[in-house]
């Protein structure tokens, strides 16, 4: 998959015949191995960079919590992408050529764990998180859900942790009963 670390110990394809020398090249041709990830063909790296910039946007240094609001607006407008519906009538180009399907899991932890972690002591971005998750899981993809409530829940619980004063907890705690 686009993004996966590979070695020289780890095989990247398999075939079901043995291959002449051409068809051997035009395979190896078929996958680019790279020192960097690019969006283009890694989607779970924008994610990974978004979420970036939400959490250096939120370090003492910067101490803006502006910035990680508007990436999380963006992260809802990239995954919304994900959630519409697709044809099922879609024309299959290389019907013996098998990839797994993106994990929802695995884009919402890219997405908000960083986040949480560096927003949980800031209350205004705590609860643009939870509404951006509900926001999320409301959307008509089956997993959504059950992956925003997942990241909710620990958010909450990260904030929970941090956060001094009770009545903030509160109010964290009733965005994130709406998911």
């Amino acid at each position: 998959m686009p993004g996966t670390f590979v070695d020289t110990a780890s095989a990247i394809a398999w075939l079901s015949f043995t291959p002449d020398e051409n068809t051997l090249r035009a395979i190896r041709d078929a996958f680019s191995v790279g020192a960097r990830r690019s969006f283009d063909q890694d989607p779970r790296f924008g994610l990974i960079v978004l979420s970036e910039i939400a959490s250096k946007a939120l370090s003492p240094a910067i101490n803006d919590p502006g910035t990680a609001i508007a990436t999380l607006t963006a992260l809802v407008r990239v995954l919304s992408i994900l959630a519409e519906p697709r044809d099922k009538q879609s024309e299959v180009f290389y019907p013996r050529v098998f990839i797994p399907a993106l994990a929802v899991d695995d884009l919402f932890n890219d997405a908000f764990s960083p986040i949480s972690e560096s927003a949980a002591g800031t209350l205004a971005v705590g609860i643009r998180l939870q509404k951006t998750l509900r926001s999320l899981s409301m959307l008509k993809h089956p997993e959504f859900r059950a992956a925003a409530r997942h990241q909710s829940v620990l958010a909450l619980k990260r904030a929970r942790y941090t956060l001094p004063l009770a009545e903030d907890v509160a109010r964290l705690e009733l965005e994130s009963s709406a998911i």
